[in-house]
């Protein structure tokens, strides 16, 4: 006895046409989304490299007032910290640093008052807006 065979024998073991658009289409977006993502990356590397140089130069700058701070208090152990204030205001800044003080004299309700100096450094961009900041305080 022979077997009929038939004309259509479909072989199941390979990927359909449309399987094999539907991944081509999928990997299309996913290497966009890739380029576009490593695109910014690397235009914006930059910037964080600037960044952190001068991130650096306002913690030289805090360093530099905290060195002035203690030859001061040393030298003029009975001035008060607004004399401090006001030499600092005169000496830094300038570019795209800023440096803004404020002093405060708080009545501790003791014998003595304290008085407290906040000390801003900050950078500036080209709009003079502020990019990143440090405080610190000195106290006496």
């Amino acid at each position: 006895m022979m077997k009929k065979r038939t004309a259509f024998h479909y072989d199941q073991r390979g990927f359909t046409l449309l399987e094999v658009i539907i991944t081509l289409v999928i990997a299309a977006i996913f290497g966009s989304m890739l380029i576009q993502f490593t695109g910014t990356s690397m235009s914006r590397s930059a910037d964080t490299v600037e960044r952190v140089r001068n991130g650096s130069t306002l913690v030289r700058t805090i360093e530099s007032i905290t060195k002035d701070y203690r030859s001061w208090i040393q030298n003029n152990p009975d001035d008060p910290l607004v004399n401090f204030k006001n030499t600092i205001d005169a000496s830094y800044g300038g570019g795209n640093i800023a440096v803004q003080t404020v002093f405060s004299d708080v009545d501790s309700g003791m014998d003595t008052d304290v008085e407290i100096l906040w000390v801003t450094v900050s950078e500036l961009d080209e709009g003079l807006n502020v990019r990143q900041s440090l405080v610190t305080l000195f106290t006496r």
